[in-house]
């Protein structure tokens, strides 16, 4: 199955989440999404060294407002979105 399509049934049946919480869900799954996208991978392929290559990558994204990298905080809302979703 498509990732983005399995977010996506992710995200509708979340429907008690408040709007702020659906929203970050969107967000983080989206740049999760695309990024399984960009490397070829299906949901069913999916394992926990890619969650892994995944996190890693996204700790080397820049942060906001200048910042070298993204707080730890929110490396670890990444991770925590992807694992909910996952499971």
């Amino acid at each position: 199955m498509d990732v983005a399509e399995a977010v996506d049934s992710f995200l509708d049946s979340r429907h008690t989440l408040s709007p702020t919480t659906r929203r970050g869900y969107r967000v983080n799954l989206g740049i999760f999404a695309a990024w399984c996208e960009e490397h070829g991978l299906q949901l069913e392929q999916l394992t926990s060294k890619h969650i892994r290559q995944f996190v890693a990558d996204v700790e080397k994204r820049p942060g906001l407002k200048g910042s070298e990298h993204l707080q730890s905080a929110t490396i670890a809302k990444y991770a925590i979105n992807v694992k909910t979703f996952l499971a």
